[in-house]
């Protein structure tokens, strides 16, 4: 197998110490060598992760402006993968220094892997990308020079062609809408799975954020300047979703109760403006009652009346739920994810 492993380019320059980090540092690294991590969950990636791999080393050294940006580690994380992706794995770490595989006791989803390999990093700056290689490595440089030229500590890349399916393409882009001008106040206009991070402050995300946050918001409570840069995007690495509408709908889910208060303030309004329909509506009936204007008969206006205050009254409780549901799972002290030894975490990846 080794034998299908093409060779990259040597890695050149040493990895830079991260003085600033250490201290507190949150902002641009005031040096002519920068390092990153690359962070990689892994589920399915047996067929993408030899090539993605060799393009990452291929392209992680170059330089931005002055800076030397050189790639220290990639950081490949095993989220209970089910195909032969432990197998390939275990093989580009053979074969490559570069390569740290981090293995989680079980598949806890995209966002936990990320955060696991975040935790693990060691570098000034990281980048997360996902294991299909849609998202060309080459692009790094672009979000580098997005970073350093705006002084931003994260920046998202966004695909400058579509790949995806139309209908999951139409819930990507209104969920991505509705987070960004209401959910977040218009802190995040939009965000993606391609990002790179100042090390720093993903450490210290990585090490509070909770079981059920989604990790978009969590970076968007701390971090002072976000930046975006298009990409281009490799159409034929394109494969079948992972995701199962149960999933898509969890993951919604998380985005919306990782949010704050606003959805619950947002049920306040709408319970304030039901009741003042309400309101009007009952004086108005008794106008027409005892004034004569118009006949009031019937049941199939109040019928529907409460069907539709059931439903929303069933929907608030729904949306009450789903809060107290964190609250429980944070209290039982449920882990974000569990990383296990690499034997312990092969096993369960073999069928």
């Amino acid at each position: 197998m080794t034998s299908e492993l093409a060779e990259p380019p040597a890695m050149r320059g040493s990895a830079s110490k991260e003085s600033n980090s250490s201290s507190g540092n949150v902002g641009l690294v005031n040096t002519s060598e920068l390092t990153f991590s690359a962070v990689v969950p892994v589920f399915r990636g047996g067929e993408t992760l030899r090539n993605l791999v060799v393009k990452l080393l291929e392209f992680g050294d170059f330089r931005v402006g002055k800076a030397h940006i050189v790639l220290r580690e990639i950081l490949l994380v095993d989220d209970g993968s089910s195909d032969h992706s432990s197998k390939v794995m275990t093989e580009l770490a053979a074969n490559y220094p570069e390569v740290r595989n981090v293995w989680l006791s079980r598949n806890f989803g995209q966002h936990p892997a990320t955060l696991a390999g975040i935790s693990s990093s060691t570098s000034e700056w990281i980048v997360t990308l996902d294991e299909d290689g849609q998202f060309a490595p080459e692009s790094i440089q672009g979000l580098f020079t997005t970073a350093l030229s705006g002084g931003h500590q994260l920046v998202y890349g966004h695909a400058s062609s579509a790949s995806q399916g139309v209908l999951r393409s139409i819930g990507s882009r209104f969920t991505k809408e509705v987070f960004a001008s209401w959910l977040t106040r218009g802190e995040m206009e939009k965000f993606s799975s391609f990002r790179l991070i100042n090390g720093f402050v993903a450490r210290a995300v990585a090490a509070y954020v909770g079981s059920n946050t989604y990790l978009d918001v969590a970076f968007s409570w701390v971090v002072q300047s976000i930046g975006h840069c298009d990409v281009s995007v490799n159409v034929s690495m394109s494969r079948p979703s992972t995701y199962t509408g149960t999933r898509l709908f969890e993951h919604w889910v998380r985005l919306f109760t990782s949010s704050g208060t606003r959805p619950l303030r947002l049920l306040t309004i709408v319970g304030i403006l039901a009741s003042s329909f309400g309101l009007i509506g009952g004086i108005a009936v008794l106008v027409g009652r005892f004034s004569g204007g118009f006949a009031v008969e019937g049941w199939a206006s109040l019928a529907v009346l409460i069907m539709f205050m059931g439903g929303l009254i069933l929907f608030s409780l729904g949306v009450l739920a789903e809060y107290i549901g964190v609250l429980v799972r944070f209290a039982l002290g449920r882990p974000t994810y569990l990383v296990v030894d690499e034997k312990l975490g092969n096993q369960p990846n073999h069928n």
